[in-house]
């Protein structure tokens, strides 16, 4: 049962990776089985599933010079930043 679990979350997961808007959840009250079926809720989040299945990309981006010479002096990881800030941005 888990293992179904993990694959049908998995299932949305790809259906809805490239959506902003997801369709709204169905009540379980309302799904009808039959026989030997059965109903239940399959959670997933999808900022979790988002970065645990998406690729890095390289993009080139210019900033100014001082920000560079800041960021090198104190170790700043650009890519973390820069993906924090996105997600700071698009998602929250």
């Amino acid at each position: 049962m888990e293992e179904a679990l993990e694959m049908a979350s998995d299932l949305i997961g790809t259906m809805l990776v490239d959506e902003m808007t997801w369709p709204k959840p169905t009540a379980l009250e309302d799904i009808q089985v039959t026989g030997t079926d059965i109903k239940t809720i399959v959670s997933l989040d999808m900022e979790d599933y988002r970065r645990r299945t998406s690729k890095t990309v390289r993009k080139n981006v210019s900033i100014p010079e001082y920000l560079v010479k800041m960021g090198k002096d104190q170790h700043i990881n650009f890519s973390e930043v820069l993906t924090q800030a996105l997600e700071d941005k698009l998602i929250n």
